[in-house]
């Protein structure tokens, strides 16, 4: 059978070596030349730094300079805890560098550490920051879009450092990569769409498609390029021939994770003074629960952690991203990053600096923290009649958001911290407004949430109410799915989480987390606001 001109075409190319690994990663070095976003008012900046006194003489980058780096020209702090995260953020860019052709964890722990060069780098950097790929991986009707998912992905590969044989179910995979696959930002881009998970390849595979078809020779404009597709049966050849990972086959250890993690919270607000990242352990452990879809385990799976930050903190990341902005290109963050603004002035005995710096992984785009306020803090001996507490959360000037967040212990002495956020208090109540901005992260609709012992987020469906008061209770959401239930005075709380199918209720409920119900005897309850600092806040009222 005649070969097509597709064919012959690539079978050319590989007779001049014009695939092999070194040649690619060159194609891609001269397409990031070219870039806009990194290259655009940032020129010669990336290759400045690497000559800097912080650089080795080759012109690249240990990971001593680095990690220098960071502390020196951004915010990464001194303690032992931001040393580790350092090295592990170091080591992601090392394999970052290197896609499409990433090791596996056994090939790192046996090839001696190399440094990262100018061309290294900027291949990271592309890969890890927001919006910098789709200049340099050409995407459209011979291609696919490269979406948010591929850089979620691309960031747990870099964290997965050990290989494992955990048992996964194939139609789930496929789910999982269908929801990522279609999730970006432009309607009229889901036309590019397309599943990178079938029976040729994994995600890997198909990263290894994407910039095959973007580094072929480049012809006349007015020729045809060789299709994407055209790339499969060389790709599968070369994913054998670099002995490339399987996606399902990697994971992330749970205490290195847990170190980055604590490192993430104490970067999440900005500060004049090195914070104490010791004091965010509990609220490491509740996001590493998460990550591990609320099993005990010592890895954590790529399921597990794209539901993580995709679904409960897509703003966890978002100090690596301004690290590596303020170090390399010298400016602040892109838009799209909320990181490394201020934090609350004061904190209260429940909202405390670490559990803003959770609620600031899912909030960011919700909330000014700066402008917080603890308008209303209640004890067992000083509590409110419910109409006093759902006034208090109802009552604010200007509609501003409101959080209300309890504190209290079960009966086995177990601490848990619950809350519920509502942007629009004054409405949410009798009807659940809709987001503005309808499946665009950030803009969350009124929501219950959970920060110990485990961190997750049940957010309201539209039009359903929010909260009601009958009997003398307090109830948020109604049969099904979540709901929170203050009784007796309002010093007892009732969590009932329902995974049935058919049983959304007011606030949907994590069906992974199966059906359960938690009581809890209240330590502390508070009330918080915004309140933008003026020279008269002290003459300020609020109606209650």
């Amino acid at each position: 059978m005649e070969k097509s001109w597709e064919e012959t075409t690539i079978d050319a190319w590989v007779a001049k070596r014009m695939f092999d690994r070194e040649f690619i990663l060159k194609r891609l070095d001269e397409r990031l030349e070219q870039y806009i976003p990194l290259s655009y008012d940032n020129e010669g900046v990336i290759e400045r730094v690497l000559q800097s006194e912080c650089a080795t003489t080759t012109g690249s980058l240990t990971e001593a300079a680095f990690i220098s780096l960071l502390q020196n020209k951004s915010t990464l702090p001194c303690s032992p805890e931001a040393l580790q995260a350092g090295k592990t953020i170091y080591d992601s860019l090392l394999y970052l560098g290197d896609i499409p052709f990433p090791s596996t964890p056994e090939k790192e722990r046996d090839v001696p550490r190399s440094s990262l060069s100018l061309e290294r780098l900027t291949r990271s950097l592309m890969w890890i920051l927001p919006d910098c790929v789709g200049g340099v991986i050409i995407e459209g009707s011979r291609s696919r879009m490269r979406t948010y998912a591929d850089r979620r992905r691309l960031i747990f590969q870099s964290l997965a450092c050990v290989s494992h044989n955990i048992p996964y179910d194939p139609e789930d995979a496929l789910k999982l990569a269908q929801q990522g696959a279609f999730e970006v930002e432009y309607e009229l881009h889901l036309d590019f769409c397309s599943m990178n998970r079938d029976d040729d390849g994994d995600e890997i595979y198909h990263d290894l498609l994407d910039v095959l078809y973007s580094t072929q020779e480049e012809k006349a404009p007015w020729l045809a390029c060789v299709h994407r597709d055209s790339f499969r049966p060389l790709a599968k050849k070369m994913v054998i021939q670099n002995n490339l990972p399987k996606l399902y086959s990697l994971g992330i250890p749970i205490n290195k994770f847990f170190t980055l993690v604590k490192v993430l919270l104490a970067l999440q607000f900005s500060s004049e003074v090195e914070v104490d990242v010791n004091q965010f352990d509990t609220a490491a452990r509740s996001i590493c629960a998460t990550f591990c879809d609320f099993k005990e385990a010592e890895i954590i799976t790529w399921p597990g952690f794209y539901r993580g930050l995709k679904e409960i903190m897509p703003y966890l990341f978002d100090p690596i991203y301004s690290l590596l902005f303020e170090s390399f290109l010298e400016k602040a963050s892109s838009f799209g990053v909320l990181a490394g603004f201020e934090g609350p002035s004061s904190f209260g005995e429940i909202l405390t600096l670490p559990h803003a710096s959770q609620l600031s992984t899912f909030l960011s785009g919700c909330l000014t923290f700066e402008y917080l306020r603890c308008f209303e803090h209640y004890t067992p001996s000083r509590l409110p009649t419910p109409n006093a507490l759902i006034e208090a959360v109802e009552t604010f000037p200007d509609d501003s958001p409101v959080l209300l967040i309890l504190s209290g212990t079960t009966k086995s002495g177990e601490t848990c911290v619950f809350g519920v956020f509502s942007p629009k208090p004054k409405a949410d109540g009798a009807s659940i407004v809709t987001n503005i901005v309808p499946n665009v992260i950030g803009l969350e609709p009124c929501s219950i949430f959970q920060l110990a012992p485990v961190q997750d987020i049940f957010r309201g469906i539209p039009d359903k109410p929010g909260w009601k008061i009958d009997n003398e209770t307090v109830t948020f959401g109604q049969d099904g799915g979540v709901t929170m239930t203050f009784t007796d005075g309002l010093r007892c709380v009732k969590i009932t989480h329902g995974s049935e199918e058919g049983s959304e209720g007011g606030y949907k409920s994590n069906k992974l987390r199966g059906s359960w119900t938690v009581e809890l005897e209240i330590s502390q309850i508070e009330v918080w606001s915004e309140m933008e600092d003026t020279d008269e806040e002290s003459d300020v009222e609020i109606e209650r």
